[in-house]
C-alpha cells in the first residue's frame, strides 16, 4: 500500500490552473519542511502537489510557516537531464490537517480539550 503521512512546515506555495486534454484543473504545488529524527539537525524539503477540492481548502487555510499534516501517496518519476537520469519523488496530497490556524487564534481542538468536564466523560474516573 502506498500511503505516506507527513507533518511539517509549509515553506513554498503556488496555486495555478492547468489544462489536461482540453479540461481545466486547479493545482497546488508546495514544499513541506520536515526535520529528520535523531541528533541530526537536517531538514528535508518534500515536494507536494494537490488537485481539486484540496486546492480550495489549502487556498483558504494554508500559509507559509504554518504547520500542516498530510496524507499522501508517493509518486516516483525519472527525470532525464542530458545523458544523465535521476529518480525523484513527489507527494500527491489526499488529505490535509492544519495544525496551526491561519488567523493566529487558538487551535479549536485544544480549546475543546480544556472545556471537557470530568462529569461529562461516560467511562470510569
Amino acid at each position: 500500500m502506498n500511503n505516506c503521512n507527513i507533518i511539517g512546515t509549509l515553506t513554498r506555495l503556488k496555486i495555478n490552473d492547468i489544462e489536461v486534454k482540453g479540461k481545466s484543473y486547479r493545482q497546488a504545488i508546495f514544499d513541506v519542511a520536515v526535520k529528520r529524527k535523531g541528533k541530526s539537525k537536517t531538514t528535508d524539503f518534500l515536494p507536494c502537489v494537490a488537485y481539486g477540492v484540496v486546492v480550495d481548502i489549502i487556498e483558504k487555510n494554508a500559509y507559509i510557516g504554518g504547520k500542516i499534516g498530510l496524507g499522501c501517496i508517493a509518486i516516483t518519476k525519472t527525470i532525464n537531464v542530458g545523458k544523465e537520469s535521476a529518480k525523484t519523488a513527489v507527494f500527491q496530497v489526499e488529505t490535509i490537517d492544519f495544525l496551526t490556524p491561519k488567523d493566529g487564534s487558538e487551535n479549536p481542538a485544544s480549546a475543546l480539550i480544556e472545556d471537557i468536564n470530568e462529569d461529562d466523560i461516560p467511562f470510569g474516573k
